[in-house]
């Protein structure tokens, strides 16, 4: 019942925050035209892809720790670690990082993969984990250094 209340807190906050933009009197026609803009928005961009790496390390980790708090606690480091690399590397916003978060963004990233791995493998089995690394290798193939 605690774990109800706290998952209904932690996205009513989500909701919240991802509103409050809506709340502003400045411009008369509205910032947001349509649901789509809300992507270009930066914190919402940080929000999706924290949730997103939040959800799949929880995952795998508390399958691994059996602990929900041990794996809560870690899950919500790494991806908000992760999550920062992503936004101060300029990959949700147009502003650039030092060469820290370079190195950041490499080993996140890394991370993350091994993750995601991971989780297809024990969802989908080694089919999925084939196809997984296939994509994978698309989409790095895609992105220029």
């Amino acid at each position: 019942m605690a774990s109800k209340k706290i998952s209904i807190i932690i996205i009513s906050t989500i909701f919240l925050f991802s509103i409050i933009s809506l709340v502003s009197a400045y411009n008369f026609g509205g910032y947001y035209s349509s649901p789509l803009d809300y992507l270009e928005n930066p914190w919402i961009m940080f929000g999706i892809i924290f949730i997103i790496l939040f959800g799949v390390i929880y995952y795998v980790l508390a399958k691994s720790f059996k602990n929900n708090a041990i794996a809560a606690a870690i899950s919500l480091a790494i991806s908000l670690f992760i999550s920062m690399a992503i936004s101060q590397r300029g990959l949700l916003s147009d502003y650039g990082g030092g060469e820290l978060s370079s190195w950041a963004l490499v080993i996140a990233s890394l991370i993350a993969i091994a993750f995601f791995i991971r989780f297809v493998k024990e969802s989908f089995g080694k089919v999925g984990v084939v196809i997984m690394i296939i994509l994978i290798w698309i989409v790095l193939n895609s992105l220029e250094p």
